[in-house]
């Protein structure tokens, strides 16, 4: 089994404390919620602190694109975005990444 607990409700202030808990804990996959504000009412991590997080710790990244306009935050991330990023990206990306959908969305509107 792999976890990958949510950095979304972590304690900001305290988030390098967390990272080294967390590794400690032999945790396989950290979960790093982007959320914009448009595509999902909440914001959350933007490209700075996904990269302080990625230089901070040697886990993997799980990067979860809730975003419009994810082909804007390719390029805005840079190296923040690891190779297996959840969101709606194109199929052009140089990235291994999935798609997900809001609920109750069909299939077919994604």
């Amino acid at each position: 089994m792999r976890i990958a607990p949510s950095l979304y409700n972590a304690p900001l202030l305290n988030l390098p404390e967390v990272l080294r808990v967390l590794e400690k804990e032999n945790v396989d996959i950290l979960h790093v919620d982007v959320m914009d504000g448009q595509f999902v009412p909440a914001l959350s991590f933007g490209e700075k602190i996904v990269d302080e997080i990625r230089r901070s710790t040697s886990l993997y990244l799980d990067v979860h694109l809730m975003v419009r306009e994810p082909e804007q935050f390719l390029s805005r991330f840079g190296n923040a975005l690891v190779p297996a990023s959840a969101g709606v990206i194109p199929s052009s990306a140089s990235c291994r990444c999935g798609m997900t959908c809001p609920s109750p969305t069909p299939i077919w509107k994604c």
